[in-house]
């Protein structure tokens, strides 16, 4: 018994002793906020170390850690390390803040975001040159709380929004989180796309999804996308009209920098030509605007190809047999290549004098 009390009381020396420490550390901390040029230095340093950069903040407005963790700053560079009169990114203002308990128990809540005018060429946070205009939480009481985003990526205007879950945090105070079905929206000149995100194990599920080409109409699909470090696997189904496709389809990296590899199944009950043409049209616009490089070509840097199987295509008032194609992504200079190939479609019979050679002899043209 005298050995169990003995241990108790160690036991709660250590706890007394990290308590207070703990204490000690809150009140140094809730001590260091403002805009001190210490704290400054400490923010920069942050900033460095997330962009790989050096980051140079002209006004911080605020920094504190308790009760919230809150950062705003203004007229921000963030400069080749090196080179000061290389700046690959600026910054207006950015403000940001969570509550500190919210964070130390891993809630992901938000309470604000807000970004006005951060311009960062190609390559240096995404792979196109991005304008952000305007970045916030809007919650007006007339809409679904949600993340707005407005800009340019690359070349193109877009409109991103994500809606989020409002949580009631003490002295009415509002935070957000991800709710587990997420409604996502995407708005450029050339499509609108939404979907509802919801995650699953090792991956997303994107259902409902509703995509306006401003040429080739409607189209709707569900789609998971799973991946582990190096690798990915789509399934799901893309409809427009009355033609549906399914996909099974596999992705893969093998070493850092190469081309990645796509192997797998496109499969169709029914399909008319014509749908196949505005999926595809549809499908390639919405990759050329995350693509890296467009070059009036359709698809990424890829290698490997596909399995096609049709089981009956409507060309016109005609049908063609059961469509077999292995479309192959792979280009022997190793840059981007179209998955029309014309030996393919040749041998599959979709060429020369058959019902549906004319659907596709826009695509079986290279790219320029």
């Amino acid at each position: 018994m005298s050995k169990i009390k003995s241990t108790a009381k160690i036991l709660f020396k250590i706890a007394l002793f990290f308590a207070v420490a703990i204490a000690i550390m809150l009140l140094i901390i809730a001590n260091l906020s403002g805009k001190n040029p210490q704290l400054r230095e400490g923010a920069e340093q942050f900033l460095s170390r997330v962009t790989n950069s050096r980051a140079v903040i002209g006004d911080l407005e605020y920094l504190g850690f308790i009760p919230d963790i809150r950062i705003d700053f203004k007229n921000a560079l963030f400069q080749t390390p090196g080179d000061p009169t290389d700046v690959p990114m600026k910054v207006e203002r950015m403000t940001f803040a969570l509550p500190i308990s919210h964070y130390l128990l891993n809630k992901k809540t938000v309470e604000t975001i807000s970004v006005t005018k951060l311009e960062a060429r190609a390559g240096f946070l995404t792979p196109k040159a991005l304008i952000v205009d305007m970045a916030n939480i809007a919650d007006n009481k007339l809409t679904t709380p949600h993340l707005q985003v407005k800009g340019m990526y690359g070349e193109e205007e877009f409109l991103g929004r994500i809606e989020l879950l409002p949580v009631l945090f003490k002295d009415d105070r509002t935070v957000y989180r991800l709710a587990d079905v997420t409604p996502v929206m995407l708005k450029t000149d050339r499509f609108e796309l939404t979907a509802d995100l919801e995650g699953v194990k090792h991956g997303s599920h994107l259902k409902n999804i509703m995509l306006i080409h401003k040429d080739k109409g409607e189209m709707t699909g569900d789609i998971t996308l799973t991946y582990s470090d190096n690798a990915a696997h789509i399934t799901g189904e893309v409809v427009k009209e009355e033609s549906k496709i399914n996909l099974d389809l596999n992705i893969s990296r093998q070493e850092e920098g190469l081309a990645l590899n796509m192997s797998g199944d496109i499969k169709s009950g029914s399909l008319d030509v014509r749908d196949a043409m505005a999926m595809d049209t549809a499908l390639s616009d919405i990759i050329a605007f995350f693509a890296h490089d467009q070059n009036g070509l359709r698809f990424f840097e890829l290698t490997g190809g596909v399995n096609v199987v049709i089981e009956n295509m409507a060309c016109g008032e005609q049908t063609a047999d059961t469509v077999h194609l292995k479309l192959n992504a792979q280009s022997p200079t190793g840059e981007n290549t179209s998955f029309w190939q014309e030996r393919a479609f040749a041998h599959a019979g979709l060429t020369g004098d058959s019902p549906c050679a004319k659907y596709f002899e826009d695509y079986l043209k290279p790219a320029e």
